[in-house]
């Protein structure tokens, strides 16, 4: 098991509150990109708020997560829902998807560079990419958190620049804006 697993696992297990956690807006303002029976992947998906949400539309959801206690506790609640998710234990660092494999794949809160070649490949033509993580203006709020998980200015659009952009926030330039977004299409 590697650091990160170990670390995440330790913060679920001493969590007390174990309900989920509302969904994020972004991801319920472009809900309708996302139809029943659409193979979703939702990278570092913590305790399911998005794939549980997704699963409640009909799509095959897969959530992926270094930690089995996040995993298994977002399960039980789409057992408790009448859902089903398909949770993969993986690392992500280590971890590749499958070539023109997915119709979506989401991403909250969480950045690993090395992963946005593989993002674009594992779309298939049609299949939507939705984003949003810590940007700069994270650190102000949060001097602690390590800047090597925030954006840069015009970060999304280099990661992403193969994917034609439907909605981009990625300039930094509000401070208030402590998140960047992306919204885009593999044709």
């Amino acid at each position: 098991m590697s650091d990160d697993a170990i670390r995440w696992n330790d913060k679920y297990r001493k969590r007390e509150n174990t309900e989920v956690p509302k969904p994020d807006p972004f991801l319920i303002e472009y809900l309708e990109l996302f139809k029943p029976d659409q193979r979703i992947v939702d990278l570092a998906s913590g305790r399911g708020r998005h794939s549980l949400l997704l699963a409640a539309q009909g799509c095959y959801v897969m959530p992926i997560d270094c930690s089995r206690i996040a995993l298994h506790r977002s399960t039980g609640e789409a057992k408790v829902r009448g859902l089903a998710i398909h949770p993969i234990v993986a690392d992500l660092t280590d971890f590749r998807l499958p070539s023109q494999s997915l119709d979506a794949i989401i991403c909250f809160n969480y950045l690993n560079r090395d992963l946005s070649e593989n993002i674009c490949d594992a779309l298939v033509p049609g299949g939507h990419f939705l984003m949003k993580t810590f940007n700069r203006n994270f650190l102000k709020k949060n001097p602690k958190f390590n800047p090597k998980y925030v954006l840069a200015p015009g970060e999304l659009t280099t990661m992403f620049g193969r994917l034609d952009m439907i909605f981009l926030r990625d300039d930094c330039l509000d401070s208030s804006q402590t998140s960047s977004a992306i919204v885009a299409t593999k044709t």
